[in-house]
C-alpha cells in the first residue's frame, strides 16, 4: 500500500486542521465540514480511521462526529487526547449575537470534550461543550499555533489563536498587554 487513506464525505467540503495518532493505531482527524451547495454553516467534524485507513464504526456515526456550537459558522481547531482517552476539541465559534469587530462579526472559543466513543462527555459543563465570549477580541482558532491562557493549574494551556490584525490582539500571557 502507499499509507494513504481516502474518506468521502458526500455533500461536503473537508479542512482537517489536526491530527492525533493513537496509541491502538487508529487516526482522529479534527477540521471543518462545510456543505458543498453553500447553504448552512461550517460545523466541527471528527472522523476517525482504523489503522487500515477504513472509517472506525466504533467512534460516532460510522466513524463521524459533527459538532455545532451556535448553530453558526463555526471552525474547528485541533483536538487533543487526554490521558483518561476522552478527546478535547477546540476551534471558534461565529458569535450569536455578534459585535462588529472591524467591520466582521466577533468569534467565541468553542470547546467539547468527548468520551472515547465520541459521545459528548456531559461531566464537562453539563453539555460537553462550552463557549466563551471573549469580546472584543476576535478568536479564530488555528491547529498548533495557540495563544496560551493562564489558569492556575497550568499558565500555559493551549487555547487558540487570532487571526493576524493590527486591531486585534493574542497575548501569549493574559498579564502582557497587546503590541501596538
Amino acid at each position: 500500500g502507499v499509507g494513504a487513506a481516502v474518506v468521502s464525505l458526500p455533500g461536503q467540503q473537508f479542512a482537517p486542521a489536526s491530527l492525533v495518532s493513537q496509541a491502538d493505531g487508529k487516526l482522529l482527524v479534527a477540521g471543518t465540514a462545510v456543505p458543498s451547495d453553500g447553504s448552512g454553516d461550517s460545523d466541527f467534524l471528527l472522523l476517525r480511521l482504523n489503522a487500515d485507513g477504513s472509517p472506525d464504526t466504533s467512534f460516532g456515526t460510522n466513524g463521524q462526529v459533527t459538532l455545532d456550537f451556535q448553530n453558526t459558522d463555526d471552525v474547528a481547531g485541533g483536538v487533543i487526547q487526554l490521558a483518561d482517552g476522552k478527546l478535547l476539541v477546540f476551534g471558534s465559534t461565529e458569535a450569536v449575537n455578534p459585535t462588529l469587530i472591524a467591520d466582521r462579526p466577533d468569534t467565541d472559543l468553542a470547546i467539547a470534550r468527548l468520551n472515547a466513543d465520541g459521545s459528548l462527555d456531559t461531566s464537562f459543563h453539563s453539555t460537553g461543550t462550552l463557549t466563551l465570549d471573549l469580546t472584543p477580541i476576535r478568536f479564530q482558532a488555528y491547529g498548533d499555533a495557540r495563544a496560551r491562557a493562564r489558569d492556575q493549574r497550568s499558565p500555559q494551556a493551549p487555547v487558540g489563536v487570532q487571526e493576524d490584525r493590527k486591531d486585534e490582539f493574542c497575548p501569549e500571557s493574559l498579564d502582557e498587554p497587546p503590541d501596538q
